[in-house]
């Protein structure tokens, strides 16, 4: 008799370590839940999760907000709204660069430049001048002779 009562009471105490675990795992599930709930609506928890508890009654307010003011908290607390609002410009510049590879070009090019040289030798100068008049003057000479020896007339 005295052993039956025994086993009664470890297996009440297995009992009360698994109601105990269960519980555990419980709050455990309730305390991601909340997280997850906070990570939906895209806010941060106020407080610690823990402290968190469902209220019977919920005061009723009209909202106040501005459409506005929304846009930009949804945009700072919402990292996929962020992604795609990025992701629509990216596309609105790659529609602008599709678009601008068909209008007309217009290339214009300007070319200012000089060259200057300093004769050296003022005397080569007078010579090739001497020389062209001279060979000048043979040629005219040639000319006249043939046209005599030719009998043209001047």
């Amino acid at each position: 008799m005295g052993q039956g009562t025994l086993i009664e009471v470890k297996q009440a105490e297995v009992q009360k370590g698994t109601a105990d675990v269960q519980l555990l795992r419980d709050q455990q599930a309730e305390n991601e839940a909340k997280l997850e709930l906070f990570r939906q609506m895209g806010v941060v928890p106020p407080v610690d999760v823990q402290l968190i508890a469902l209220s019977d009654s919920f005061p009723v307010t009209e909202p106040v907000f501005q459409l506005d003011d929304l846009l930009k908290m949804a945009e700072e607390e919402n990292p996929a709204l962020r992604a795609l609002r990025y992701r629509s410009d990216a596309a609105s510049a790659g529609v602008g660069i599709a678009r601008s590879q068909f209008f007309p070009t217009l290339f214009a090019s300007a070319v200012w430049g000089g060259f200057t040289n300093q004769q050296t030798d003022e005397g080569l100068l007078l010579q090739q001048a001497t020389f062209g008049a001279q060979s000048q003057a043979q040629g005219c000479v040639f000319e006249d002779s043939v046209r005599a020896a030719l009998s043209f007339p001047g």
